[in-house]
């Protein structure tokens, strides 16, 4: 399911340390700096999810699957 071209979403960037955020915060979790947070607009055409670039995810033929010892 992919986003609709042209739509767009409001996320918060830290100034200091870029720490993204959903919401706006007083306080950045990630470098303590205060009122640090400004609002940005990002084109949801662009975003994938963090899973989806992983490398570690990807199909794998069962023959080359290792069975380990789950005890």
């Amino acid at each position: 399911m992919k986003p609709n071209p042209g739509k767009s979403k409001s996320i918060f960037v830290c100034q200091q340390c870029g720490k993204e955020s959903a919401k706006w915060l007083g306080r950045c979790p990630n470098c303590q700096a205060w009122n640090s947070f400004v609002e940005t607009t990002v084109s949801l055409s662009h975003i994938s999810p963090d899973w989806s670039r992983s490398r570690e995810n990807k199909p794998q033929e069962l023959s080359q699957v290792e069975m380990g010892s789950f005890s």
